[in-house]
């Protein structure tokens, strides 16, 4: 009976080696790409106050919008770091998504989202702490598609929520798991050209992508089950998603300090990962129109810009 239980034990382990071997080969695959800086780190500052803690970034009409947690200001800055305006009165601000009609604002102590103008006056607000639809416990990301619909990322929640361009609940998906269209605190979100929703699964260590009514169509990251890892094309703690303008798809890996780039299927192209400074948990990613990258780190209270070709 020993022999038993240690052969299958034996098998069980070189099917999970051979499986986790398998997945690196077809999911991350060799890097085609490399990734350099192109600029000096934004100087602290101008991350005005220097305590400042960028949370995310987001690109957008030739301005960067930095959500500064630790502040609570939500930021704009010309790509060289120069402060355009600061925008004042959040909480804890952690992501934003501009619009030519609004710029919406997730605050994620306040358990709501925040409309603003192009001159940051506050146009209105919608949520409130709760489990029901419409309510949050920590909006942690949020994405406009083309329609005008926005999609919210409830993090303690573990789920998606949609909402039509005036803020009215549409649809919810998710729960908490770590099976297929399940989530372990849902962080940064994104929109592709096709109207698909990518999520930073931020916990269960992947990517997952669903259509734009919540219907599950891929993942990749780790091998599933919460498990993460340093491995290329894995993650430990995959915190905000961008798009470049052909589809490709970066994620900030932040518990390994570095960002990965894919395809729009999950295929790996590159890994940003500098020795000089190392980064030191990037919480946000952006991408301009000519495939600039732009990287909030949380910790060293810094900017950087790189390019993958």
């Amino acid at each position: 009976m020993r022999r038993l239980a240690k052969t299958l034990s034996g098998a069980a382990v070189a099917t999970g080696l051979a499986y986790g071997l398998a997945y690196v080969y077809f999911h991350a695959g060799l890097h085609t790409e490399t990734c350099r800086g192109i600029a000096a780190p934004w100087p602290t500052s101008a991350l005005d106050p220097p305590q400042a803690h960028p949370m995310a970034i987001t690109w957008y009409h030739e301005l960067l919008y930095v959500a500064d947690a630790e502040s609570g200001a939500v930021k704009q800055y010309r790509n060289d770091g120069t402060l355009v305006a600061a925008w004042s009165g959040f909480r804890r601000p952690v992501a934003v998504a501009p619009t030519d009609r609004a710029v919406y604002v997730a605050d994620f102590l306040s358990d709501q989202i925040v409309t603003l103008d192009s001159d940051g006056r506050v146009l209105g607000r919608w949520g409130r702490h709760g489990t029901a639809p419409g309510e949050f416990d920590a909006p942690a990301g949020i994405a406009v598609d083309r329609p005008g619909n926005i999609y919210v990322s409830d993090f303690y929640n573990h789920r998606i929520q949609k909402f039509d361009a005036a803020g009215r609940f549409v649809a919810e998906w998710g729960g908490r798991g770590r099976t297929r269209g399940h989530f372990r605190y849902p962080a940064g979100i994104a929109i592709d050209a096709h109207g698909n929703v990518l999520v930073a699964d931020a916990f269960n260590n992947r990517v997952q992508v669903f259509s734009s009514e919540g219907t599950y169509l891929r993942q990749w990251g780790g091998i599933g089950f919460g498990i993460g890892g340093g491995w290329p094309g894995w993650f430990r703690l995959a915190k905000d998603i961008a798009l470049d303008t052909t589809g490709n798809v970066y994620v900030a890996d932040a518990f390994n300090d570095r960002v990965q780039k894919f395809t729009p299927t999950g295929k790996l192209l590159s890994v940003w990962q500098p020795n000089d400074p190392a980064p030191r948990y990037p919480s946000g990613v952006a991408v301009d129109p000519g495939g600039t990258a732009y990287v909030a780190e949380f910790y060293a209270n810094r900017v950087r810009q790189f390019r993958c070709e």
